[in-house]
């Protein structure tokens, strides 16, 4: 019966590992990536409820300034 070197066997054993961790590793950042895009859009969701409650307390063209909370008015 034929058979490789073992040189040759613990060379395809390791790659194959290898490429079984690559592809664990691909896996776990996908579920990862899913567990953002939710936090995402659990953000995006809690951003329109504030804006909403913006334009309801100051109209529907407020503006406002991030970086100092002054509100003007588009149309004023």
């Amino acid at each position: 019966m034929a058979q490789i070197e073992k040189k040759q066997l613990d060379k395809i054993q390791n790659l194959r590992r290898a490429y079984a961790t690559a592809k664990l590793r691909i896996a776990e950042i996908e579920i990862e990536k899913q567990g953002i895009f939710i936090d995402l859009s659990s953000i995006v969701g809690k951003i329109n409820e504030e804006e909403n409650a913006i334009k309801a307390q100051f109209g529907d063209d407020a503006v406002i300034d991030l970086k100092t909370g002054e509100v003007t008015n588009v149309n004023s």
